[in-house]
């Protein structure tokens, strides 16, 4: 028959086999070195409907999962004395649901799984199916030897001898080795625990010096059952110091551009120190761990004149030094640069020109020069050149200034008067009807502007192709143009050409009548009673003229033309058109003026009171900016 113990293991298993809300917190694994401690770090749970009348914890050693007959063995049982013991103990409270476990003195035979129980009294019974592997290995713990300062040459340093142990019952003691010559301060040892690790210190401070170098220190632990020690190699250390820099040729001070220049820096540094030549802050030359380092320059320039810093640094410290060269050279990077203006220059800015240049030695003489076409004239002398107020006319204006050493001058690149001025929509922007509806809009400005169309509550960017609907845009020098293609539609709409760069934006409005004809609304301001008599004067000539034409409509319209809307969608009013556009649409009429119009004759009126719409009321917008000629198809009201 099985033993007992495996049989109050299975049916164990099986009471819990069923239960929810039980669960266990284990390592998958742990290590342990023979003859030392190891804690198995354990938290469990029962479900929350469980209440305890007792608590007894019960751990379970087997060598095989699952186990097989034989392997399973009980090793503390807390409600057994007998299974209670100094070699293993239970660390955690299972009141608090701490099941932590301490085995002392590991040998090879602990090499196994273990698995927790808990019993709560009555049927609350319940072994946790996950198991902890405890592997035991060699002892080979020593103690480590730490110093948080730099050993430097003078300055005192503080060694730390530490030990660390899983368990309080550990027994270790820590000594130093090998310390007579030293003339070492020595504390007592310490023992604290820090979470779940104990944890064995012993100090030492001493002041090194140099005949310290290379030699050894060593901290040695002793347990019960053995020992070991750590060992540290003292290094002395020191900044780097002594640093000097010389010439290959002493008497170099200065010299012309293409002369040749050596230099060498030298340091002394333990541990060898990083050299670096630096010039203008640009790094020229490194080496690593070297106490010298040469810079050649075997072909000076006017950018190579100036201080030279050599640079040596070691963990300790950082030490450096310079030396100039004074390069003689006709002026180099001559260029211009304006002042007067923040950012971008704008109409109206007064701009200065600037000249400037690198010569040594310095510039006698600054000449300025405006190129045209085909002639090149000097301006003025001086280091700045006044502009003036400049406006869009000034564009494409270029310059450039000389500056002059007595080794030679040098010219500035061609500098372009570039003045920037906002968006303006061309006047000849219009729209032409044939299979298709095509509108171009042309807007001016510096920058170039960018143009968008409002399109039945579309907004159209850049190059666009959807739907009937096509935009292309083409932009020369300031001029941008873009052309709205739309197929022939049978119902109104608007369009909208907006212009903008980011000094301003302009708006040209079209509205698409039911014929499919276009009429361009350009944007104005009308108002107060001189406004009214331009309309009627406006109105007198256009119906004259619209008499005494003989063109042919392809439709007439049918009802009142509504007001033209916004990009929002609000109505606004019209205040003038291009009369062009309508004579093209109007029915013929008899050559004789004195003849009566035929019963279709559209009549034209720009009287707002007596313009009729399909309410019977007068159509106004608050802020009238633009207005359209009305056509109806009957007479205008008394």
């Amino acid at each position: 028959m099985f033993p007992v113990e495996i049989i109050t293991f299975f049916l164990v298993m099986l009471e819990g086999s069923c239960g929810t809300g039980w669960d266990i917190n284990l390592p998958r694994n742990l290590t342990g070195q023979r003859g030392l401690c190891v804690v198995i770090p354990c938290r469990y749970k029962f479900p929350s409907d469980v209440h305890p009348t007792q608590f007894v914890g019960i751990w379970f050693k087997q060598r095989e999962v699952p186990p097989k007959k034989g392997t399973l063995e009980t090793i503390y049982n807390s409600s057994n004395t007998r299974l209670v013991t100094s070699r293993y103990q239970l660390d955690g409270t299972l009141e608090r649901q701490d099941c932590s476990l301490v085995i002392n003195e590991l040998s090879r035979s602990d090499h196994a799984y273990y698995r927790f129980r808990i019993e709560l009294g009555g049927r609350f019974k319940f072994t946790y199916e996950k198991p902890v592997l405890l592997q035991v290995s060699a002892f080979r713990e020593i103690p480590t030897i730490s110093h948080m300062e730099e050993m430097l040459e003078g300055k005192p340093v503080n060694l730390t001898c530490t030990f660390l142990s899983s368990c309080e019952g550990t027994r270790a003691t820590l000594s130093w080795l090998q310390t007579k010559h030293f003339n070492p301060s020595i504390s007592k040892m310490k023992t604290e625990r820090r979470n779940a690790t104990w944890v064995f210190t012993l100090g030492l401070t001493f002041t090194p010096t140099i005949k310290h170098q290379n030699k050894e220190i060593r901290c040695q632990v002793k347990l019960p059952h053995g020992s070991s020690q750590g060992t540290i190699h003292l290094q002395i250390e020191y900044p780097p110091r002594r640093l000097l820099i010389s010439r290959e040729d002493r008497g170099l001070e200065s010299g012309r551009e293409g002369s040749r220049a050596a230099l060498r820096c030298s340091v002394n540094s333990q541990p060898a120190a990083n050299l670096t030549w630096i010039q203008n802050g640009e790094r020229l030359n490194i080496s690593v761990n070297s106490n010298q380092l040469w810079l050649l320059l075997p072909h000076l320039t006017y950018r190579q004149e100036g201080e030279y810093q050599c640079t040596a640094s070691n963990k300790h410290g950082t030490k450096a030094k310079s030396a100039n060269i004074t390069i003689q050279y006709s002026p180099k990077e001559t260029s211009v640069r304006v002042s007067g203006t923040r950012h971008a220059i704008r109409e109206r800015d007064n701009v200065t020109l600037s000249c400037f240049s690198k010569s040594n030695p310095p510039v006698i003489n600054y000449s300025w020069f405006r190129v045209d076409v085909n002639r090149t004239d000097f301006v003025a002398s001086g280091k700045s050149l006044n502009l003036g107020v400049v406006s869009r006319d000034n564009d494409e204006s270029w310059y450039y200034c000389r500056a002059e050493n007595e080794l030679g001058p040098s010219n500035s690149p061609l500098w372009n008067l570039s003045v920037e001025y906002g968006a303006e929509i061309v006047p000849q922007s219009n729209c032409t009807q044939g299979v298709e509806v095509e509108c171009v809009c042309v807007v001016t400005g510096n920058p170039p502007a960018n143009i968008t169309w409002e399109l039945e509550h579309r907004i159209l960017r850049g190059d666009y192709g959807e739907s009937g609907v096509k935009v292309s845009r083409e932009v020369r020098q300031h001029e941008a143009r873009s052309t709205l293609t739309v197929k022939r539609r049978y119902r109104e709409f608007n369009a909208v050409c907006v212009g903008s760069n980011r000094h301003g934006e302009k708006r040209l409005k079209l509205h698409l009548c039911p014929t499919g004809v276009l009429e361009p609304l350009w944007f104005g301001v009308l108002g107060g009673i001189c406004g009214a008599f331009i309309a009627a004067a406006i109105t007198a000539s256009v119906c004259w003229l619209i008499t005494g034409r003989e063109k042919k409509v392809t439709q007439p319209h049918q009802g009142q033309v509504p007001p033209d809307r916004d990009a929002s969608g609000s109505e606004v009013g019209q205040d003038t058109v291009l009369a062009s556009h309508i004579y093209q649409h109007l029915p013929e009429t008899s050559r004789n003026r004195g003849q009566a119009p035929p019963e279709d004759v559209l009549y034209c009126d720009l009287n707002y009171s007596k313009l009729p719409v399909s309410d019977g009321t007068v159509q106004r917008s608050e802020t009238t900016e633009y207005a359209a000629v009305r056509l109806y198809p009957q007479q205008p009201p008394e």
